[in-house]
C-alpha cells in the first residue's frame, strides 16, 4: 500500500505518507544540521520512527484503515514537533499548520479534515499559550536568518497548496467520470434486470392463474411460483451487491486471514450441495502453517471462492469432481479451484467478466445462474490486490477432457501468530 498502491484508498495514502515522509526528514536535517540542536530530537525521533515502522507493521498485518491514521497521527506530531521547536507562533512556517487537516482529508477522507481541523486548533491554542508564557524554543531565530528561512517556507508553501489544488481538481474531474460511467452502466444493467424479470413474473402469473382454475395440480404450480420467486431473489441480490460495490468505490478493509482455514471454510459450506448432485469436492493443500493473505475474511470467503465453488458444481456432472488447492510462491500465492466440468464455450469466455455482458447458462441439471457472480468475483478479488485468471476446454473427440480451472493470486503474507489447537485440528 505506500509502495504498490492499487485501489483509490491505497494511492491517496501513498501520497500522504511520502509528502509526509519527505517533510519529516527535512526537520531532522534541519535539527541535526542547520541548527545542531540534536537534544530536541528527543521530541522529534518518537513520531518520526512510528512513520517510518508503519509500512512494516502494515506487512506484518495491521489493517489499511489503522495503517492509516497511524500515518496520519505520526505526520501531524512531526509537524507540531517541529513548530513549537522553531518557535510555536513565531516559527517561519507556521502556515504548515493548515497542510494538517490537508493531509487527513487526503489519507481519510472526512474524518481525517476534522480530526486534523480538531488537533490544528488545539495545537494553535496551546502554541499562544507557551508563547505568552515564554516556554518556546525560539529555535529558528537563534540559529536561523529568519528573514531567509521565512521566504523558503512562503515559496514552498504556495508550492504545496497549488500541488494540492491540481490533485483536488483532477481527483474531481475523475469521479465525474465516474458517474459518466457508472450511469453507462446502470442503464446497461437496467436494461438486463428488465429482460431477465420478465420471464420469471409471467411464469408466476401464468401458475397463479392455473392454480385458481385447476386445484388438482395446485401444488405443482405452486412449486413453480416458488422456484421462481427464489431466481428473482437471487436476481436482486445479485444486483444488490454490484450495487454496493459501486458504491463504495471497491474499498474493501482488509486484514491477513489464515487461507487454509477460509478456504476450508468455504467447502463446507458447499459440500452438501456437492454431495446432492454426487460430485466429490476435495481441498488440497501442502502449504505451511502460518500463510495467510490480505482480504475481507467474509468477502473471500463467499463471495469470491463461494462462487467460484458453486460455479463448479453448477456445471459439472455427477460422479465428477472439484478440487481446490493451493501453490505457493515466494512472494504470492495461488489458489486454483478446478473443475471436470462442461468447460465455458469461447463466446462465453471472452466476456465473462464484462458486466453488461449476457453470459448466464443453465447448470447440467437445470441449475439456473444470475450471470453477475464472476463480475462480482473479478471485482472483489481486484479491490484486495488480487488477479484472477481462468482457463477452460469444452468438449471436444480426441482432445482431451473438459473442464476449467481458475487462478486467484494474491500477495503473499504471514499472520502474526501460529494458528490455533483448534483450527490445527480442522486442517
Amino acid at each position: 500500500m505506500f509502495f504498490i498502491a492499487k485501489t483509490k484508498f491505497e494511492k491517496r495514502v501513498r501520497t500522504g505518507y511520502w509528502i509526509i515522509f519527505v517533510v519529516g526528514c527535512i526537520y531532522f536535517y534541519h535539527i541535526n544540521v542547520d541548527y545542531q540542536v540534536s537534544e530536541y530530537n528527543l521530541y522529534l525521533l518518537p513520531p518520526l520512527v512510528s512513520l517510518v515502522l508503519t509500512p512494516v507493521l502494515h506487512w506484518l498485518g495491521l489493517s489499511q484503515r489503522a495503517s492509516a491514521w497511524l500515518m496520519f497521527v505520526s505526520g501531524a506530531l512531526i509537524a507540531y514537533v517541529q513548530l513549537f521547536i522553531g518557535g510555536g507562533m513565531s516559527a517561519t512556517g507556521i502556515c504548515w499548520l493548515t497542510v494538517v487537516p490537508l493531509i487527513g482529508g487526503l489519507v481519510l477522507e472526512k474524518p481525517g479534515v476534522y480530526i486534523g481541523v480538531a488537533l490544528t486548533g488545539a495545537v494553535l491554542a496551546l502554541f499562544m499559550l507557551l508563547d505568552g508564557t515564554g516556554h518556546v524554543p525560539y529555535i529558528e531565530k537563534m540559529f536561523a536568518n529568519y528573514q531567509s528561512e521565512k521566504r523558503f517556507d512562503d515559496i514552498l508553501f504556495a508550492m504545496t497548496m497549488c500541488f494540492f489544488a491540481i490533485y483536488f481538481i483532477r481527483s474531481q474531474l475523475a469521479a465525474e467520470r465516474e458517474i459518466d460511467r457508472q450511469k453507462e452502466r446502470f442503464e446497461g444493467l437496467l436494461g438486463m434486470v428488465i429482460h431477465d424479470m420478465a420471464t420469471p413474473l409471467l411464469v408466476i402469473e401464468s401458475s397463479a392463474r392455473a392454480a385458481l382454475s385447476k386445484s388438482e395440480q395446485t401444488a405443482q404450480h405452486l412449486e413453480r411460483i416458488v422456484r421462481h420467486c427464489g431466481n428473482l431473489v437471487d436476481l436482486l441480490g445479485g444486483i444488490r451487491e454490484m450495487k454496493a460495490v459501486a458504491d463504495t468505490k471497491l474499498e474493501v478493509m482488509t486484514e491477513c486471514s489464515d487461507l487454509n482455514a477460509l478456504l476450508q471454510e468455504a467447502c463446507e459450506s458447499c459440500r452438501e450441495r456437492a454431495e446432492k448432485k454426487g460430485i466429490k469436492l476435495s481441498f488440497e493443500s501442502s502449504s505451511t502453517e502460518g500463510l495467510a493473505v490480505m482480504v475481507d475474511p467474509g468477502v473471500f470467503k463467499n463471495s469470491i471462492i463461494g462462487n467460484l465453488l458453486s460455479n463448479a458444481i453448477k456445471f459439472t456432472e455427477r460422479g465428477k469432481s472439484v478440487t481446490i488447492g493451493i501453490i505457493e510462491g515466494r512472494s504470492d500465492v495461488v489458489i486454483e479451484v478446478k473443475d471436470q466440468g462442461v468447460g465455458i464455450p469461447a463466446e462465453i469466455l471472452a466476456l465473462l467478466f464484462e458486466c453488461n455482458a449476457k453470459t448466464t447458462r443453465f447448470g447440467t441439471e437445470g441449475e439456473k445462474g444470475t450471470g453477475y457472480g464472476m463480475v462480482l468475483v473479478k471485482q472483489w478479488t481486484e479491490a484486495m490486490n488480487g488477479k484472477i485468471e481462468v482457463h477452460s476446454r469444452t468438449f471436444q473427440l480426441g482432445k482431451g477432457e473438459s473442464g476449467t480451472t481458475f487462478r486467484l493470486i494474491f500477495p503473499r503474507h504471514k499472520l502474526l501468530q501460529a494458528p490455533s489447537a483448534d483450527l490445527k485440528s480442522a486442517a
